[in-house]
């Protein structure tokens, strides 16, 4: 048996572009993080950085309720049966750039992940997910001139703040939708053919290598 769901190891993303994981103080390499919540509320996490997660499989999707909103999970296994899940908010930068390129992963074949975060020439914020598989995964929504399939138009280029929320809030249930209904389904036959490359006997979750 694998990992059991309730004895997983988490990742996300934060603002500086790195997967962080929470670990106790006495982890080797780990860094503490001080941070304020949205209520004010402050504290203190000691945590693992990655800058990418590579050659794993995308063994599964789901999608959880959280007091900040709904997260997409997808749970990562490396070659030697390794877990880990990424824990991603479905209205971040992170999160809705994943979700754009879901339907173009091959999710029999390992994929290697790398978050991004920096200011352009232009002085605004760059935040997403590269995804590679042989070449970099282009996202399916946009041909490079238009949306396409279906994703949400805005109504202009001219609208207000509060439109432009309206709108963002639109393209987190269009991709968090399409993701349930389209991409979600797919795995019930792809495991099987990922098991093919790793083995199934229990892991010590402290041996996961990310």
């Amino acid at each position: 048996m694998l990992t059991p769901v309730n004895s997983e190891r988490y990742i996300s993303i934060k603002a500086d572009g790195l997967f962080h994981e929470k670990v106790d103080k006495d982890t080797e390499g780990a860094v503490l993080r001080e941070y304020t919540l949205k209520d004010g509320t402050e504290g203190s996490k000691w945590e693992l950085l990655y800058r990418s997660v590579d050659n794993v499989f995308i063994k599964g999707i789901r999608f959880e309720d959280s007091d900040y909103g709904e997260n997409i999970l997808t749970t990562l296994v490396d070659a030697e049966g390794n877990e880990v899940v990424w824990s991603e908010s479905t209205g971040s930068n992170f999160g809705t750039d994943y979700m754009k390129k879901l339907p173009n992963l091959d999710f029999s074949a390992k994929v290697s992940i790398k978050p991004y975060a920096f200011e352009d020439e232009n002085g605004r914020d760059r935040r997403g997910v590269s995804i590679f598989q042989e070449d970099k995964v282009q996202g399916y929504f946009y041909d490079g001139e238009k949306n396409t399939n279906g994703f949400p138009e805005p109504e202009s280029k001219e609208m207000s703040k509060d439109d432009w929320k309206v709108y963002f809030i639109q393209v987190k249930k269009f991709l968090t939708n399409y993701t349930k209904e389209n991409i979600i389904p797919k795995f019930e036959g792809v495991v099987e053919e990922q098991k093919m490359e790793y083995p199934t006997e229990e892991i010590n979750p402290k041996d996961i290598p990310f």
